[in-house]
């Protein structure tokens, strides 16, 4: 009875507007905001702000990466991004993935981990096409394919995700170091698009605050205090090196 949740995946038939706020707040804050017509609760407050923030990053989600795949389709070039910070990403969010599915963490904590995952899919798949290795998306489409089935299941127990859940921070910084370490030894960030970088240290951000306020774990808390340290790095990188990058993309 004290373990994880499974996430269901199946549609819910909608309920009263008891259950609907229970489920998107709590009952409480049902009680506080329908029955007591309390509005200034601070908990509950800071709970429909994270739900409010949570909801908006998922949206976001679905579009943040998008204009680093339209940077590469228009300029059919790669130069300048590491193919081992998108292959790491999506080692970390196949397993950030999986583990929240696994705990039956709220959707809205970490819903965008899968819109993530399949943007870094069609990037990486990019990366091949425009660097000579086509064949390689032969193996890696596949093994993407089983990847999203096993995070999903939760075909894997709960002690080996948690190990793997651990790991995770150590292999997302190892992910926005290789392109931190090439925007600093070439002196620009060449196709890395600025919109997404931006994006995605808002989100990160923002998810520091969501998971203080629904999610009790120090492993996930640690790792979103972590990629909003690194992500802010990458965006200070876009506007100091943003002179050189516009020239040396103007000489191409």
């Amino acid at each position: 009875a004290g373990g994880p949740k499974p996430f269901k995946l199946y549609y819910q038939k909608p309920g009263t507007m008891e259950d609907a706020v229970s489920r998107a707040l709590s009952p409480r804050c049902y009680d506080e905001f329908v029955q007591k017509h309390n509005f200034l609760d601070a908990e509950c407050l800071k709970l429909l702000v994270s739900k409010a923030l949570g909801t908006a990053i998922i949206l976001g989600s679905v579009l943040v990466k998008l204009p680093q795949v339209v940077k590469i389709l228009n300029s059919q070039s790669v130069e300048g991004l590491s193919l081992a910070m998108f292959a790491l990403e999506l080692f970390g969010y196949s397993v950030t993935l999986g583990y929240n599915v696994k705990m039956g963490f709220p959707f809205s904590t970490w819903g965008e981990n899968f819109f993530l995952m399949v943007q870094n899919v069609a990037i990486v798949f990019l990366f091949f096409r425009f660097t000579g290795k086509m064949a390689w998306n032969v193996a890696f489409l596949p093994l993407m394919i089983a990847v999203f089935y096993v995070a999903l299941a939760g075909v894997i127990d709960v002690e080996h995700l948690t190990l793997l859940q651990g790991s995770t921070l150590v292999v997302f910084t190892a992910a926005k170091i290789p392109q931190i370490v090439t925007n600093f030894v070439n002196g620009h960030t060449g196709q890395l698009a600025a919109v997404t970088v931006f994006l995605q240290f808002l989100g990160s951000a923002a998810r520091v605050f969501t998971t203080l306020q629904e999610v009790d774990d120090q492993l996930i808390l640690l790792g979103f205090y972590t990629g909003t340290a690194l992500n802010a790095m990458l965006a200070f990188q876009v506007v100091f090196y943003s002179k050189n990058t516009a020239d040396h993309l103007k000489k191409q």
